[in-house]
Formats: C-alpha cells, structure tokens, sequence
C-alpha cells in the first residue's frame, strides 16, 4: 500500500517527532496542556517505539494526571472525552493497555467516569434542559463517553450505569414543540448555538449532522451499545430515527456523497432543501464536519446492526470520496481536525479493514500533499515543521501530534486513537 517516497518520509517525520518530544521531556519542558494527548500518542506507538524510556515518560505524564486530580478534583460538567476526565481515562487507559503498568489505576478512573457520567445523563433526563452540543456530542458530551465506556471492563462489569447516557441520547429523538414546527431534541436553540456564523444563518437554531458536534456522535455510540447486547425501550426507534435523517439529507455533488452541516427546524419539519448547504463546507473531507467521516461513521453504524447492504454503500462511498483528486477534498492543511491527517487516518483504517487497491495512491497523496504543504513554507526538518509551521503545538486536535497519529495509523495500522474520534 505505501510507496515508498511517502513511507520513508512519513517514518523520518515520526521519529524526529518523538525527538522532539523527549527532548522537551528531559528538559522538563512539556506543557501540562498536552499532557493527555501526548499520553494517547506515545503509548498508541509505544511498540514501534520500543525505547523503555518511553514507558518512562508515560509513566511520569499518568503521575501528573493523578497529580492533577488529586490538586483540582473533578469538575463533573467537564468529563467529555477531549475534556478532562474522559480525556484522562482514555489516555491511561490506553497506556496501561500497551504496557501492562497502572491497572488500578485505570480502572479507578473509568470507575470515577463511568458514576459521574450516569448521574450527569439521568439529570439531563430529568431535566431536560434545552439542548447544547456539549450535551450529546463526542466531544464534550454522553456519546464520546458511552462510546468510550461500553467497550471496557468497568463499563461490562457495570452495565447499568450506562443505562442512563443510554437512554439520555435515545431521549433526543423524541419531538417537542418549537414555534410552529414538532422538531427532535437534537435540535439546538440559536442562544446555545457556538458562533455568531451560526446564530445569523439560524435564528432558530438547527440541528447538526457533523461526527464532531452531531447527531452521528450519538448514532455512534447507540449502534455500540447494541452490538455489545444493551436492548433498551425506545433504542432501536432511536438509531432508526437517525440512520433515516441521515439519508434523507444525503445527496451527491460532483460525484460524490455529501451531507449538510445543519438543517434549520423549518427545513427538517417541512423536508426541505437546507438553505445555506452552498456557503457551508459540505464537501471539505475532513474529521469534524467532512463527508469522510460522516460516511466512515454510518458505516461502522451499518456494521454495528448487522446491516450489511447499507454497510456495503457506506464503503461504496468512503472509497469513492478517498479515491478522487485531492482537490476535490477541499484541504489547505495537514491536521488532523479539518485536515490530510484526519483522510489519512479514515483511509488507512478503512484500508486495513478491506485492503481495497484504489485506496493505496490516494492514502499516499495525504502524505506527500502534507510534506509539500510544509516545504512550500520553507521547512524540512521535523523541528521546524514543529516550531514554524504548527507553532510548537504537538497536541492531537489541532497540534503536529494529531498529524503524527495518521502517520502511525498509515505505517503500523489498528492505532487506537481512532476510538477517541469515533472513527474506528
């Protein structure tokens, strides 16, 4: 699959990157902000690492962490999987996973997750206070974490605390009255609405089919729960609520699949065209609101319910929009939130699962389209495309951390840091 121009670089680029790293390490210069992240990335390639050190230095980041919680305690409205909490279980998690070191300590924290989590969704059932993304979505919200949780032991042992994140996300497919129009709790009043973008396209807010701040964040984790055996009443309506929105709004642009940001209440009661779909970036393939991971995050959905037909379109469609110009991807950056690393990491997992030949050029074009980016700015060597061109921020979001985690995916294939984006 790799050519090798592409693999030689990508391997000089990773290595210097875990230079840098452990340069900041032993200067004791990492910044506490990236402690989490940095977490997830080493201990995602501690076996191609191999250095003992490493382990050294996951070590010492988990004692910060504890450090941490034991100084600031737990905030018990920032537990989101890329907040605090959330962030730490999965990090910890992950590193006792490849290591074997600080078990108790990793069920300890998904223990702690896990009963702030259930009390958080049964008072937001209770509640039912108007929607925010952070709410539902993966990032902040119930779906990142029952994703997260339904597949560790803390979550097996203590299925039924998960009942509650459950039946809150199910709870969003029921309609209430807005204005004049019956609309599903998904939907996200314009006072509770991110930016001002967006509260002047929706006076009345919208609802929001992106993986990152979306309603498939929660079709995610509810197509999880019941491939593991979770069966809760109004479930199955839920994920059939969802799957349906999701393909009426699909439509094909230049040959390819594309769904919209938002829909207005208006546009979802009366099924209408979204107004604003041409000034939105529908077609932009990128993580947080690209086709490739809305089609990557239906498949899986498919594959999840055991529905093979549509699970086939979903592939059908993730290898015709991973098969085309580049261009056509609508991509100005190499990161991994709106950039080549998040088609990179999408490709190399769908590749790993079907090994399909028309993946392995375009897969190799995210990586060379990535270098050019950083020698059209003048850099080469792995310490300056860190210090110039991403600012010194080697985080996984929007860092040279999350570009180094679609290396790692494209090279050694089944990282885990595709369950943290609901990608894998």
């Amino acid at each position: 699959m790799k050519g090798s121009e592409s693999q030689k670089w990508s391997v000089n680029f990773i290595d210097g990157y875990f230079e840098y790293i452990l340069s900041l390490y032993k200067k004791e210069e990492l910044s506490p902000k990236c402690y989490m992240d940095l977490l997830i990335i080493i201990s995602d390639a501690i076996d191609y690492l191999k250095d003992p050190v490493w382990e050294e230095v996951g070590y010492s980041i988990c004692k910060k962490i504890k450090e941490e919680i034991e100084r600031d305690g737990i905030n018990p409205y920032r537990i989101g999987m890329f907040g605090s909490l959330g962030r730490q279980a999965f990090a910890v998690d992950l590193y006792n996973k490849n290591t074997g070191n600080l078990k108790k300590f990793s069920l300890s924290l998904n223990d702690l997750l896990i009963k702030i989590a259930s009390k958080r969704a049964q008072m937001l059932l209770e509640e039912k206070p108007s929607t925010y993304a952070s709410h539902y979505d993966c990032i902040g919200g119930i779906s990142g974490i029952l994703s997260y949780l339904v597949d560790t032991e803390i979550g097996k042992k203590q299925e039924e605390l998960l009942f509650p994140l459950v039946r809150y996300l199910t709870s969003l497919t029921d309609k209430y009255q807005y204005k004049k129009e019956q609309v599903l709790r998904f939907h996200i009043p314009k006072a509770n609405l991110y930016t001002d973008f967006e509260r002047k396209l929706y006076p009345n807010g919208h609802l929001n089919f992106s993986l990152s701040h979306g309603m498939l964040g929660p079709l995610i984790a509810l197509g999880k729960a019941k491939r593991n055996g979770i069966e809760l009443k109004g479930m199955n309506e839920a994920i059939n609520t969802i799957q349906e929105l999701y393909n009426r709004y699909e439509t094909m642009q230049n040959q390819k699949v594309v769904w919209p940001c938002y829909i207005s209440p208006r546009e979802y009661y009366y099924n209408l065209k979204p107004k604003y779909a041409s000034l939105l970036k529908i077609q932009r393939s990128s993580w947080c609101y690209g086709n490739v991971s809305v089609a990557r995050g239906l498949q899986l959905v498919a594959r999840y319910c055991n529905d093979y037909l549509n699970e086939q379109k979903y592939k059908s469609y993730l290898t015709d929009i991973i098969d085309a110009p580049t261009t056509s991807y609508h991509l100005d950056n190499p990161g991994l939130c709106h950039g080549y690393a998040s088609m990179l990491a999408i490709g190399s997992y769908f590749y790993s699962e079907n090994k399909s030949n028309r993946l392995n050029a375009p897969i190799d074009r995210c990586v060379l389209e990535s270098k050019n980016i950083f020698y059209e700015n003048g850099l080469k060597s792995t310490s300056e495309i860190i210090d110039q061109y991403f600012e010194a921020d080697v985080s996984l979001l929007q860092g040279a951390g999350g570009f180094v985690a679609g290396l790692l995916e494209f090279i050694l294939h089944d990282r885990d840091f595709g369950r943290l984006l609901m990608i894998k």
